[in-house]
């Protein structure tokens, strides 16, 4: 034990360690650096892995082992009995959906620097007031201008299967618009006969 941490459990054969220090618990795998590819391994119902923290700092879940070797994190099946099955990834805001009004971001997904600086923003938003028969949704994309810091919308996929460039309300199938929405550039409508016009 070390007289520095409340609970402090080491293996000296395996260079294992549990501590806790100040409120924090500290999980340790291979605490001298000797063995190679080590990881902390949490498992559930007997001997199956289920999450896996590994020598590369990658987090590993349903699976051992990451499909691709520069991935940070791999999700990988199932959901349900079998290794088949495709996984899922939930963002969740944390209220029922009779709660949700339209114009409230469901969740996002940034791309930014370590100190925060967001370079791009895909978010889901909610087109209109959820309840238990209705969760309609847009998907806006944001970039972030040069000179700028701010990601600012450039494009949005609407609940009714409508894209706007430029346009955040798009009155047909696909509009497009010069930056700052200043005017039509293209226009594309469906006429419902098959054909597609440009205008």
């Amino acid at each position: 034990t070390d007289s520095g941490a409340n609970l402090d459990l080491f293996d000296d054969d395996t260079q294992s360690r549990i501590r806790t220090v100040d409120g924090g618990l500290h999980l340790y795998s291979d605490f001298k650096n000797e063995v190679s590819n080590s990881a902390i391994r949490f498992f559930v119902d007997g001997s199956n892995e289920k999450l896996r923290i590994d020598s590369n700092g990658r987090l590993l879940i349903g699976h051992t082992t990451t499909p691709n070797s520069v991935a940070s994190l791999a999700v990988v099946g199932s959901y349900g009995g079998s290794s088949n099955n495709t996984p899922f990834v939930y963002l969740c805001r944390d209220e029922a959906a009779t709660a949700i009004s339209g114009g409230e971001s469901l969740g996002q997904i940034l791309f930014t620097s370590n100190d925060a600086y967001r370079g791009a923003v895909i978010e889901g938003v909610a087109a209109g007031a959820w309840s238990g028969s209705s969760s309609d949704a847009s998907l806006v994309f944001k970039t972030t201008p040069d000179n700028a810091t701010v990601p600012t919308e450039k494009l949005r996929i609407t609940s009714d299967g409508k894209v706007g460039i430029n346009d955040n309300n798009p009155a047909n199938q696909l509009v497009v618009k010069a930056p700052g929405g200043s005017g039509h550039t293209v226009s594309s409508v469906n006429s419902g006969d098959g054909n597609t016009r440009i205008t």
